[in-house]
């Protein structure tokens, strides 16, 4: 996995609310202090500068490439987020519920005392439920999660 450091992203006048790089293009380490991982440019850390991350993966007969990028929101922060881009990939659908569905989920909720059951006799219930009013267990499981604190 070979990575490299593209344009710098640090926001000098983030203290004031407004957004301005230094238009440093391309990080590039500083040969006195080779340990450093300052820019020689414009003497900002590392971390700061955009990361494009190259990686190779054998699977079966050929490679697939992937462009693995740092998320750009979160310039400055420790822990760098890394995003994968699949050539083929969908965004995520969401679930739209009836209102008897609704209802119904917000007895049963009611009833659970708004957490899932951890013994198998009370799962099967869960699974019984979703059944009966067309839903999948996980997305049960998600919207009561996300109700929870709502009711």
């Amino acid at each position: 996995m070979a990575a490299s450091y593209g344009e710098c992203k640090k926001n000098f006048v983030a203290s004031f609310g407004g957004y301005e790089t230094d238009g440093c293009q391309e990080y590039l380490p500083d040969e006195r202090n080779p340990g450093s991982y300052q820019c020689s440019v414009c003497g900002c850390h590392r971390n700061f500068h955009h990361k494009v991350e190259k990686v190779d993966i054998d699977a079966g007969g050929g490679g697939n490439n992937f462009v693995l990028s740092s998320d750009e929101s979160n310039v400055g922060d420790q822990n760098n987020a890394i995003l994968v881009e699949h050539p083929n990939a969908r965004p995520s659908t969401r679930s739209h519920f009836t209102d008897h569905q609704k209802e119904r989920m917000t007895r049963f909720a009611t009833q659970l005392g708004w957490l899932m059951p951890r013994t198998p006799a009370q799962k099967q219930e869960v699974i019984n439920f979703c059944e009966e009013i067309g839903v999948s267990r996980n997305s049960f499981r998600m919207w009561m999660s996300n109700k929870r604190n709502r009711v």
